[in-house]
């Protein structure tokens, strides 16, 4: 027999299911104890019995081991990838964490084998992972990828750093201009329109070389672009677009 509609109602299983749901480590613990169903049949009703069992001995045993703590579902992660086709490194990163997961339980399983005979046979369903984990081993944990993801990504951050660090070096110098010496209200570069410009005094822009590119809100600042930063703003701003290109290559 089946317990199914009223008859399952009536046994409040769903209050004993969420008294289980309340001792799990992560998300998908919960969501699986919430679509339990009671059993098909007597040998169905038997394996999950042998399973508790097990599980409560492997519990009690290394209740260490296993590295559920803080998974998240997927679902409707891979919902998304399958209607749009591209997925953000974040949510890469999450299924990478839980392919890491996965792998880690295959193992632990395959080497108590004999010991938890009925919990082996269920790892057994989890396929080998190992290629993925490469993969994904590129992605940091917020998204972001590695230098390492690819020959070309590495190579246009390198020439992005190259190019900041040259317009570092001009701005000091544009800084210890002798007639320019009060023409700033500060020292430092700031980045206005995604470009990186200087600070002056709203009396100074008349004689300096270059192209406004923001004002403060009390009018005194502007923010201005010096004519000598104009070509590697516009070859940072090129790097930064083949950037996006490539990580978006990579993550499709």
């Amino acid at each position: 027999m089946i317990f199914q509609g009223e008859t399952l109602r009536k046994t409040e299983i769903h209050r004993i299911l969420e008294i289980f749901a309340q001792h799990t480590t992560s998300e998908i613990g919960v969501e699986y104890i919430h679509q339990l169903k009671p059993a098909k049949d007597i040998p169905d009703l038997q394996r999950r019995h042998e399973r508790l069992w097990d599980m409560l001995k492997f519990r009690n045993k290394y209740s260490d081991k296993l590295p559920l703590q803080g998974l998240s579902s997927i679902a409707v992660i891979l919902e998304e990838g399958r209607t749009c086709s591209f997925l953000t490194g974040s949510d890469l990163y999450k299924i990478g964490r839980l392919m890491i997961a996965a792998q880690k339980i295959r193992a632990i399983f395959e080497k108590r084998r004999q010991e938890f005979n009925s919990l082996w046979i269920l790892s057994r369903k989890i396929r080998d992972f190992a290629q993925e984990i490469r993969d994904f081993s590129v992605i940091n944990p917020d998204g972001t990828l590695l230098d390492s993801a690819s020959p070309l990504l590495s190579e246009l951050r390198y020439e992005k750093n190259s190019v900041k660090v040259k317009i570092r070096s001009l701005a000091n110098s544009i800084f210890t201009e002798t007639r320019l010496s009060n023409s700033f209200q500060d020292r430092n570069l700031h980045i206005r329109n995604g470009r990186y410009v200087l600070a002056l005094r709203l009396e100074a822009a008349p004689g300096f070389r270059g192209i406004l590119q923001d004002r403060s809100v009390t009018g005194n600042t502007v923010y201005m672009e010096h004519d000598d930063m104009i070509g590697f703003n516009n070859r940072l701003s090129e790097l930064k677009s083949k950037e996006r290109d490539e990580t978006e290559r990579i993550l499709r």
